[in-house]
């Protein structure tokens, strides 16, 4: 009987040993039990997820006197909120056009896409799914696109014009962009274009059978607690996927929680791991605009020895990640704002929010 109870116990250590490890998780120094903000973010003060907050105070007071453009910061560790901050009446509540983020976010929906078998591979040829283009002779070189290939920006997709200012966005030429010459063979170089995010939209959407915005809500923005957004579409009707999505600072953070939590959200795997691998590290050198590496419509870094991937957005927007601290960073940006600067608030997150956790 002893010799059972002795058994017994054991076992229920190991369960509890089991249970506790899925509890808790390391990033950043010491462990942490993991929390998902579905029902809404908790915020704390700094201290008590070792943030330094003088840190804080001098990227508020670094937004104030330098960085008139931003609308909001908020930066979670450990899935806490904690610091959070808006500027010039606009509040927690407020949703802004992410603009290309909303790349980040397509990367995302294919991500799950793959993981629900909606899609087989990122090698398909991307032309395949097209929507019929009546009268429209496709490009030989764009027959073979992929959508890995348009998700590195190396299809060679050429929509960007000299003298292109924000509000040419709606590519409604879709059709004689893949008709028309590529820039470079596809595969072979780095060109940040938009017309590659929009044409994975496209072609998602068309395979699909529904607007991205429903494909999402359903399967990206319900689990995670997202209620309100606004998503803007092109002439024919498709969701952009270059911008276009609206979105407040709290739920663009939940995104990248999700992200940080590799996919993964209240025990099930939304993305998977592998996907989420390849998304969010360097698969080749990158270059203009965000002159850091990429991967599939993130861009990737590494500074101060730690890893860091992030969407960025014109004006600087950006939603940051940097795993092994539990950070997610939300930078709000006004794009037409006079003095909006693409690098500040990226800047911003390097001087002194990366800093602040210890």
């Amino acid at each position: 009987m002893k010799a059972m109870r002795g058994i017994m116990l054991k076992n229920f250590l190991g369960l509890f040993l089991l249970m506790s490890t899925s509890l808790w998780a390391g990033s950043g120094k010491g462990n942490h039990k993991v929390v998902y903000p579905t029902n809404g973010w908790k915020s704390v003060r700094p201290l008590k997820e070792n943030i330094d907050s003088t840190y804080l105070v001098r990227a508020d007071s670094e937004i104030i006197k330098n960085q008139p453009a931003v609308r909001g910061i908020l930066l979670s560790r450990h899935g806490k909120i904690v610091f959070e901050k808006y500027y010039s009446s606009f509040n927690a509540d407020s949703l802004y056009n992410t603009w290309s983020i909303t790349k980040s976010v397509i990367s995302m929906l294919v991500g799950i896409a793959l993981q629900r078998n909606d899609v087989d591979s990122l090698q398909e040829k991307a032309f395949l799914h097209l929507p019929p283009y009546p009268n429209t002779a496709i490009n030989d070189n764009c027959k073979v696109i992929t959508l890995a290939q348009l998700m590195t920006m190396t299809s060679g997709l050429s929509w960007y014009k000299p003298g292109t200012n924000i509000v040419m966005r709606r590519y409604d030429e879709m059709d004689q962009i893949f008709a028309s010459p590529t820039s470079n063979a596809p595969g072979a170089t780095f060109r940040y274009d938009g017309a590659n995010a929009h044409a994975v939209a496209i072609t998602l959407q068309y395979r699909l059978g529904k607007p991205l915005e429903d494909y999402a809500a359903a399967h990206l923005f319900k689990p995670l607690g997202i209620e309100k957004f606004r998503w803007e579409k092109d002439q024919s009707g498709y969701n952009l996927g270059s911008e276009g999505l609206y979105l407040n600072a709290r739920d663009l953070a939940k995104l990248g929680y999700l992200m940080l939590r590799k996919g993964k959200w209240e025990g099930k795997q939304l993305i998977s791991q592998e996907y989420y691998c390849m998304a969010t590290t360097q698969q080749n050198p990158g270059g203009f605009p965000g002159y850091d590496a990429y991967g599939l419509f993130w861009w990737v870094s590494k500074t101060a020895n730690y890893e860091t991937f992030y969407a960025l957005g014109s004006g600087g927007l950006i939603l940051a990640v940097t795993p092994s601290l539990g950070l997610v960073a939300v930078i709000i940006t006004d794009p037409n704002h006079p003095q909006a600067d693409l690098y500040k608030p990226r800047q911003l997150y390097l001087d002194y929010l990366l800093p602040a956790a210890k």
